[in-house]
């Protein structure tokens, strides 16, 4: 059977993630000091004893969950199929099929993050600022009702993660006008910026420029996109795809749907993307979940 590897996004750290790695790998050690020094930031400090506050802040959150994807899947130290990943897993995917080196998706992914957390702290107008969400999880409702009800009302779809599971972002005064009226089973996601929309196109824009500072490489096999939910074909199309990632809805679904029916290992925290894989293929598909050390042994 052909098997396929992804990678899950911001949402799932926690205190003590990837400590366990620390402790038992020399490779992971590896990884967390070239991190931080790339970056600047105390990338295992932040793992293993941030605070709610600083594993959420939108730099932190992007680079303790990479850090920690890189590491799993070097040690997972297996060859795959096919590769996506959920929002910001995508750039552990293109890491993994090596379109760019781990310090470069460092540096990368720390420039995203200052962008989208410049734009949070200087644009009040919609609310925006710590501790606001921005981004609502309905569950229970269909993609033609969640599509309608945001025409006109400023909100729109972020992530179409899988059948009746879909991401509403906006401004968090649009948010909090909005919220009870929103379709199905509804939570607030504590994500202070709506990305995958519109919002961001600016920040789009920024990124795109920063990114034709790095070569990638095209990778040599099947990596998904998120704002097509199809497989690359160039390297272009790869930097142009990630800065669009920004101001555009994540085609999860669509991207499964075109992976299909095979075994995936879902290579990261949290079991997320096993509850949106049954969810499209069948509660009997094949997920293997490698989120820590005790998944080698």
């Amino acid at each position: 059977m052909a098997v396929a590897a992804i990678f899950p996004g911001q949402g799932n750290q926690f205190k003590g993630m990837g400590r366990d790695l620390w402790d038992n790998s020399e490779i992971a050690r590896g990884f967390y000091i070239s991190a931080g020094e790339l970056s600047g930031v105390d990338v295992a400090g932040i793992s293993f004893e941030g605070s709610e506050e600083e594993q959420g802040d939108v730099v932190n959150s992007q680079l303790i969950t990479y850090v920690h994807g890189c590491i799993l899947h070097t040690l997972l130290g297996k060859k795959f199929d096919f590769y996506a990943g959920h929002s910001l897993g995508l750039y552990n995917a293109l890491e993994a099929k090596e379109v760019f080196s781990f310090g470069e998706g460092v540096l990368i992914l720390k420039r995203r993050g200052e962008l989208v957390k410049k734009f949070v702290e200087e644009d009040r107008e919609g609310g925006f600022g710590p501790g606001k969400s921005c981004l609502v999880v309905s569950v229970g409702s269909s993609g033609e009702e969640v599509e309608s009800f945001c025409e006109g009302n400023g909100l729109e779809v972020a992530l179409y993660n899988c059948p009746g599971n879909y991401v509403l972002g906006g401004p968090p005064k649009l948010i909090d006008l909005h919220f009870n009226n929103i379709p199905g089973r509804k939570k607030r996601w504590n994500v202070c910026c709506p990305v995958h929309t519109s919002y961001l196109r600016e920040v789009s824009e920024e990124f795109r420029d920063f990114l034709r500072g790095f070569d990638f490489e095209f990778p040599g096999g099947k990596v998904y996109s998120n704002v097509t939910g199809d497989v690359y074909r160039s390297a272009d199309e790869i930097r142009e795809s990630l800065a669009l990632q920004i101001c555009e809805p994540v085609r999860w679904w669509e991207t499964l749907e075109k992976v299909g029916d095979v075994g995936y290992f879902e290579i990261g925290s949290g079991k997320s993307l096993a509850k949106m894989v049954r969810r499209i293929h069948g509660k009997k598909a094949s997920v293997v979940n490698v989120s820590g050390w005790e998944d080698f042994n």
